[in-house]
């Protein structure tokens, strides 16, 4: 399921039917050599057999942008045919489509599926199964595994002029837009590493979890300055918790710093200092670091709870005077706990305590996205004997 549009027509007139959508294309090369979608010497959009949701003259407005439209020649990429697409939904089952690639025979051409979107409105997306080319009832190409994808996005040159005549201050380097939607983009590497270390005599756990959801339908909450997030966290043997690490999302308002505070389960008495990191750009960096201290040592089965705030805050002479501050926390997915475990989650709200159960439908096996290295401390040993004296 993608978006479907809500404008009629494109800048050059071609009816739509949608917003987002997916297209298939071909690129045809006269270097066998070239290995980048953009040094196609020409680029068609191959339409199946019954033209896409068999319909062959509307098009898709995601299609009009000028990092999808880039490799099309001019006066292709003013016709509606490079516009089309399959837009909406297909239902819960996958349909069978095919093209013709007869009249490319004997040229080098490279086979592209095209999926174009927005930050707008998140939905499922699109998925493709069983990849196969055929030719004289054979089957040239049946590895789906073998396919890989990418992001590509076209820059525009420093000092280009807008349609209200405000030039471009920056240019971004290939491949990168600016983030408007502030919208976290991520492009998996892959690269070989090692590591060697020598086995200590303290044992040492992480506690809290790292970030795991689903695709669609995430959780996220807006912390404001008169709520504080409290994660219980239990200790795994005797020793004291040395490093912790909150991630956040970049959008923020009002706030300058995020605070760390480890409390007592019994007596919400504090545990260690209350550590701040900051937070002074426009948008949050995402990820808080707090090193340790001041901590007494627990024993191994303790509760304990470790406690976000907002730091300071300050709004900016561009946030509306009816914005609320707010620190935004991704939350992860998490097997409900009981408030004898670890995981368990409490609000504090203008100094009032509102109990996990109270915020389920909000964090239903959901909570703060936080990492603690906890490191175990000995006991201590007093060696006791006698001396003797010889003469």
């Amino acid at each position: 399921a993608v978006e479907k549009g809500f404008i009629s027509k494109t800048a050059h007139g071609c009816e739509l039917d949608g917003w987002d959508g997916v297209q298939v294309r071909v690129h045809i090369y006269s270097d066998p050599n070239a290995d980048h979608h953009a040094h196609g010497d020409q680029v068609i959009v191959l339409e199946p057999h019954g033209g896409y949701d068999n319909r062959t003259d509307d098009a898709v407005a995601a299609f009009g942008n000028s990092g999808i439209s880039a490799p099309y020649s001019n006066s292709y990429r003013s016709d509606c045919k490079s516009k089309e697409g399959w837009t909406g939904s297909s239902g819960e089952n996958f349909t069978l489509q095919q093209f013709s690639l007869q009249k490319y025979a004997g040229q080098h051409a490279r086979i592209e599926v095209v999926f174009a979107s927005d930050a707008g409105t998140v939905m499922s997306g699109f998925w493709m199964k069983d990849f196969q080319i055929q030719g004289d009832d054979k089957v040239l190409f049946n590895r789906s595994e073998e396919l890989y994808g990418s992001a590509f996005v076209y820059s525009v040159q420093a000092g280009t002029t807008g349609s209200a005549g405000v030039p471009v201050v920056v240019q971004y380097p290939d491949g990168y837009e600016a983030d408007v939607g502030l919208q976290k983009r991520s492009v998996t590497r892959k690269g070989s590493w090692s590591a060697t270390w020598t086995p200590g005599d303290l044992r040492h756990a992480l506690l809290g979890w790292s970030y795991e959801a689903p695709v669609v339908d995430t959780k996220t909450f807006k912390l404001q300055p008169n709520q504080e997030a409290c994660l219980q966290l239990q200790a795994p043997f005797r020793g004291v918790p040395k490093l912790a690490t909150l991630w956040t999302l970049v959008d923020k308002v009002g706030i300058r710093s995020v605070t760390l505070q480890g409390r007592e389960k019994s007596t919400n008495a504090a545990l260690g200092a209350a550590l701040t990191s900051p937070s002074p750009g426009v948008t949050d960096p995402g990820v808080h670091r707090f090193q340790l201290r001041e901590w007494p040592v627990l024993e191994a089965g303790t509760l304990f709870f470790f406690c976000v705030s907002t730091g300071d805050v300050k709004q900016l002479l561009t946030d509306s005077s009816a914005s609320k501050a707010f620190l935004h926390l991704p939350l992860t997915n998490v097997a409900a706990a009981s408030q004898d475990e670890a995981g368990w989650m409490i609000l504090r709200e203008d100094g009032k305590e509102i109990p996990a159960e109270e915020l389920q439908n909000l964090w239903l096996e959901h909570r703060i996205t936080l990492r603690v290295e906890f490191l175990e401390v000995p006991q201590s040993r007093r060696l006791r004997g006698s001396i003797s004296q010889f003469i």
